[in-house]
């Protein structure tokens, strides 16, 4: 992870339709840093993983411009995501608001990977309009008091190993899917786009009594499974990594990888067990049980499927204001992985991409295993 790189940015902006209070924005983005350690920490990297130490007096950047139109918006935001963040100092959000008149008004919140995850924007974004709102409204703030901290969660060694046996266990001998994987990050051809309903997405899986996210696993194995004609593969897949008491309330780099260990004939029953199986011992870094299964060069898997949290959309704001959510959606970074299915909670279905590791892949394979996982969708649906 690097400084420099875009891939290891997150962004969101709030559209704003109607008056907002430039001084309430500041009062709103600096109570926000205040309120979780994270977001005012100074980060660097030791043998594997990244260690940080806290700066109290670290302050948001918050800067304010003039747009004539939407093009000049989207200037400012290219401009805002591609900054590189220093290293040197504390890594904190960046507010940019750009406002076209009085009444259109963009609010970009740019944070760093390595002190925010996907569900933890989400999680900025809502805090961020409450603190606000309640500035305005003269009111109390629901979210006042400060949460837990992250660094409070990092020290969970007793746990970390309890549940890295059962990691040992299920995959130490799980076949390869298509070669050793590397540490360095693969040359990654052009994604391809990927589109799905979600409506019939989540009408099926309720009538199976399993998750959205179940099926869609299930396809993505069985699709694996046939393109590589193996009859077991394994799966990466992130998850939140919220499992301590306290710590959906709390801004960090909480997410973390599991692998599952998948038969390519299971039904989304069988993997909705090997799930919840995987869930109940998440707290294990990726990173570690690579380390105990043989070197952190090689992994069971070498595909993953990834859905990305469900933001909220639209805040109804003081004085009839109204702000609109858009998440910044940009592919994920192929790194160990030749595979990797990135699916987007869109209007009206998923949307996303198939990136591939074109040392691994050809395009072809990649589009061969894309229309086998979208039959493999509708036969679970059926």
């Amino acid at each position: 992870m690097t400084a420099d790189s875009r891939q290891h940015v997150l962004a969101a902006e709030l559209v704003v339709t109607g008056s907002l209070h430039v001084e309430h924005v500041v009062a709103a983005a600096r109570r926000l840093v205040w309120r979780h350690s994270a977001l005012r920490a100074r980060y660097w990297f030791a043998q594997v993983d990244f260690e940080q130490e806290v700066v109290d007096s670290a302050t948001p950047e918050i800067s304010f411009q003039f747009a004539v139109n939407l093009t000049g918006v989207r200037q400012v935001r290219e401009r805002e995501l591609a900054r590189p963040f220093d290293f040197l100092r504390p890594i904190v959000p960046r507010f940019v608001v750009t406002s076209i008149g009085d009444t259109q008004h963009h609010v970009l919140i740019v944070v760093h990977q390595v002190c925010c995850d996907h569900w933890a924007l989400n999680l900025l974004v809502a805090e961020f309009v409450e603190l606000y709102s309640a500035l305005v409204g003269g009111r109390s703030a629901e979210v006042d008091h400060r949460p837990p901290q992250f660094h409070h969660y990092l020290d969970r060694t007793a746990e970390v190993d309890r549940q890295l046996v059962y990691w040992k266990q299920r995959l130490c001998d799980a076949p390869p899917l298509l070669a050793e994987v590397r540490e360095r990050q693969r040359p990654a051809a052009a994604p391809i786009p990927v589109r799905l309903p979600d409506q019939a997405v989540r009408q099926g899986a309720s009538r199976a009594g399993v998750t959205s996210l179940d099926v869609l696993v299930t396809a993505w194995a069985r699709s694996l499974g046939e393109t590589a004609r193996a009859r077991e593969v394994c799966v990466a897949v992130p998850v939140p990594g919220r499992t301590a008491p306290g710590s959906e309330r709390t801004v960090g780099p909480f997410v973390n990888t599991v692998v599952l260990r998948l038969g390519s004939r299971f039904s989304s029953a069988d993997t909705h067990e090997v799930m919840c199986h995987a869930w109940q011992h998440q707290d294990v870094p990726f990173d570690e049980v690579l380390r105990h299964l043989g070197g952190a060069r090689q992994s069971p898997a070498q595909a993953m499927i990834a859905l990305r949290p469900q933001a909220r959309r639209t805040y109804e704001l003081p004085s009839g204001a109204v702000a609109q959510v858009r998440t910044d959606v940009q592919p994920r970074r192929l790194g160990r992985f030749g595979l990797l299915l990135d699916l987007v909670p869109a209007d009206g279905g998923y949307t996303g991409w198939l990136s591939y590791g074109q040392d691994l892949v050809r395009r072809s394979e990649a589009l061969e295993a894309l229309h086998r996982f979208y039959r493999w969708v509708r036969a679970e649906l059926s």
